[in-house]
């Protein structure tokens, strides 16, 4: 990757797969546990990482994940207006 957005940024649960993917590519990531952080609260989480502007993506398995949790609407049209940012 070049430039300067050099980090992934994933919620929990993911797959292990995915951050050791990364790690094997030398690179740092972001993560947090969305469980904490559903609806209104997930928008400021995902600023409070986007706003360095270093993020590259960001990555959530759905539902194929650990626990099997699916974003609701209001969720992915949150992720969907961040996303726009980055």
């Amino acid at each position: 990757m070049t430039g300067q957005k050099r980090v992934p940024c994933f919620s929990i649960p993911v797959s292990p797969v995915q951050k050791q993917q990364v790690k094997m590519l030398g690179h740092d990531y972001h993560s947090f546990d969305v469980y904490n952080f559903r609806g209104k609260k997930l928008k400021a989480k995902l600023e409070s990482y986007l706003k360095d502007g270093k993020i590259s993506s960001l990555l959530y398995s759905n539902p194929n994940n650990p626990a099997w949790i699916c974003f609701n609407e209001e969720e992915l049209a949150i992720i969907g207006e961040l996303i726009e940012e980055i």
